[in-house]
């Protein structure tokens, strides 16, 4: 690597923000982490069973896939991306995995081997699906927004193919029980969150994602492989679809194609309160898992509310919206 290489690699740090007083607030990182504190200390306040042991385990349970989802989100949007067919990976994948272990008529039923082959599938059905995404990105040259939005139609078409727009039950003891174990989930959220900020913090690559994030061309003249970084970000990111397809299939103890539709505005708010930019760049994945939390929290109270359906919808079209007006205040830092 030459010496503007390193130079362009060494500066791809990810940005402090420099906040200026006024509205100090909303232009910082940590609002959803503040908010989130706050949020949870007000409801276990006015509701004593809130801070609960049986009711905190029930939210981080329902955090760990969000979490995964996320993370892989982070790092698309850092690279100067976005990628709209998450959700349809997490339903192909899930009806994928369904389909190969079920235990009436799978494709491995016969098989001991079926769990590990059913997982292996999913989890290269997922990296697939995130490459193909990456190839018409960087290769056809079509817009990540527009593209994505394409393959999320195929995908979920190609899901609802294969199930027959049917849920895929009867699946295997030694796929559900392990995957519905907090601590097994658990540990393989921590895992993986962990290896990918240090990826995001210490490595080569991770700077060459904020590099092609923060100005690609510039990236590309300075020797930094920006179509195969990218494309790998957007591998992630189906492999993390992937994984928490696994924990959605195996809570549920279905496949469906439907898995994880209604996900796609949580994640939104999730990555842009958390601190990522629509314009590439910037991220953490510490500010995602504070935003990750807020969700959680929020999504709880609407639940305990009874508020569903459309109302449901139009809260969190409008939760995008303000996270949408906290990424332009901050970009203008």
């Amino acid at each position: 690597m030459n010496s503007s290489s390193s130079a362009v690699a060494i500066a791809a740090v990810p940005p402090k923000t420099r906040t200026h007083p006024k509205y100090w607030f909303l232009r910082s990182e940590h609002v959803a982490l503040w908010t989130s504190i706050v949020y949870f200390a007000a409801m276990s306040a006015s509701v004593p069973s809130y801070a609960s042991a049986g009711h905190g385990l029930s939210l981080f349970s329902a955090l760990l896939p969000l979490l995964i989802l996320a993370a892989g989100q982070t790092l698309v949007l850092i690279a100067g991306g976005i990628d709209l067919s998450v959700t349809a990976i997490v339903g192909l994948t899930s009806v994928v995995g369904a389909a190969a272990m079920n235990e009436q008529n799978g494709w491995f039923s016969h098989s001991s081997w079926a769990t590990p082959i059913a997982i292996g599938l999913m989890l290269l059905t997922g990296v697939g699906a995130g490459m193909l995404n990456g190839f018409v990105v960087t290769r056809l040259k079509i817009p990540a927004t527009l593209a994505t939005l394409s393959t999320m139609l195929l995908l979920g078409t190609l899901a609802s193919a294969i199930s027959h727009s049917k849920a895929i039950i009867d699946l295997p003891a030694s796929f559900t029980a392990p995957m519905n174990d907090i601590v097994v989930t658990g540990t393989i959220t921590i895992l993986m969150i962990t290896l990918l900020h240090f990826a995001l913090g210490r490595t080569l690559y991770g700077r060459w994602l904020y590099a092609c994030g923060q100005n690609a061309s510039a990236s590309a003249l300075a020797g930094v492989p920006v179509a195969s970084v990218q494309r790998r970000a957007y591998a992630a990111s189906g492999y993390c679809a992937a994984v928490a397809a696994i924990f959605y299939t195996a809570s549920s103890g279905r496949g469906m194609a439907d898995h994880g539709h209604e996900l796609m505005l949580d994640i939104l708010v999730a990555v842009l309160i958390g601190g990522a930019s629509l314009r590439g760049g910037k991220g953490k994945l510490t500010w995602t898992l504070s935003a990750v939390v807020f969700v959680i929290l929020l999504n709880d109270t609407l639940k305990s509310l009874g508020i569903a359906g459309p109302f449901l919808m139009i809260i969190k079209g409008a939760l995008v919206g303000v996270a949408a007006v906290l990424d332009a205040v901050r970009n203008r830092s």
